[in-house]
């Protein structure tokens, strides 16, 4: 009979107590819902959750519930990829030079102080209200990229880098052998916690701008005619998108953590054997001499 390691029966223990706990405070808060409405009994401020779900369900049949959600995720997520592009450009040009990053610092700390709302309105002057979406989510998100990859290239061990410069490492292996593993941690927190904002961002400014076939103009139009379940069921919708999305970058950016911490923690030792080294006094040339053999620093020399 096979056994069951104790920390990995430990881990499936936990995994569903969390998933248990997470199921019970859902039912909870649902239970108070439901008592809340009750208590009201005025379905204009405060629609039941049977209300709630009933109205999803009836949207859910509709083909411009679906075209809506459709043209908000295009929209929001083209201004969430250009940010995630353009700030982790920005913060590598800005890790190399010091003058860019003080002249970037400014006008990205000022976007980060300015209200949502502010900024919808005055991109109202620029840009079509459908495609204001667009260009709020990648306001939002691209000062959050830009600060997180900064401080992840700034917290690279100089001592790996100097490594990488002795052993004539090209820039490619420097990138996914250095560079990446440093960057991972900053970079997840980034897009988790951009994806969240771009979507909150992105729909504001669908209800204020009124674009057209959007999750914003439909939450506008039940507020304007008073139809509070439609309202909530498109709360809703946006949530579990959110969600979602929220699910996919962990799971995504979850798997290769695991083996980028292993190459990072290799390149330590390996570092530190150079550091030796270096510290008394080898040269150049008998470094590259010592990582020749290859059974020993296998993935480190370079030709």
């Amino acid at each position: 009979m096979n056994k069951v390691a104790p920390h990995l029966l430990h881990h499936s223990i936990s995994k569903k107590k969390q998933f248990f706990m997470k199921l019970l405070s859902i039912i909870l808060w649902f239970t108070i819902w439901s008592a809340a409405a009750k208590i009201i009994d005025r379905e204009l401020f405060l629609p039941g959750p049977i209300l709630v779900f009933t109205s999803l369900l009836k949207l859910a049949s509709t083909e411009s519930y679906w075209l809506s959600i459709f043209n908000s995720m295009v929209n929001i997520l083209t201004g969430y990829a250009i940010a995630i592009l353009l700030g982790t450009i920005l913060a590598a040009i800005s890790y190399r030079f010091r003058a860019i990053m003080e002249f970037i610092y400014l006008p990205l700390r000022i976007i980060r102080t300015i209200p949502v709302a502010s900024f919808i309105i005055l991109a109202l002057l620029w840009v079509s209200s459908d495609k204001l979406s667009m260009l709020i989510s990648f306001l939002m998100v691209l000062p959050i990229i830009y600060e997180y990859t900064l401080n992840g290239l700034s917290s690279i061990d100089c001592g790996l880098l100097e490594m990488a410069y002795l052993s004539r490492m090209p820039i490619t292996k420097k990138l996914l052998r250095i560079y990446l593993p440093g960057l991972l941690s900053h970079l997840t927190a980034a897009l988790s916690t951009g994806i969240g904002l771009a979507w909150k961002s992105g729909v504001a400014a669908e209800v204020i701008g009124i674009s057209r076939n959007s999750i914003g103009n439909h939450l506008n139009q039940s507020k304007i005619y008073l139809e509070t379940p439609e309202l909530f069921a498109w709360t809703i919708t946006i949530i579990i998108i959110s969600m979602l999305f929220e699910i996919v970058l962990k799971k995504l950016l979850g798997r290769p953590n695991k083996s980028l911490a292993y190459l990072s923690a290799h390149q330590k030792m390996r570092y530190q054997i150079y550091e030796h080294i270096i510290k008394n006094r080898q040269s150049v040339q008998k470094i590259q001499r010592y990582t020749s053999h290859r059974q020993f620093f296998h993935g480190v020399t370079y030709s």
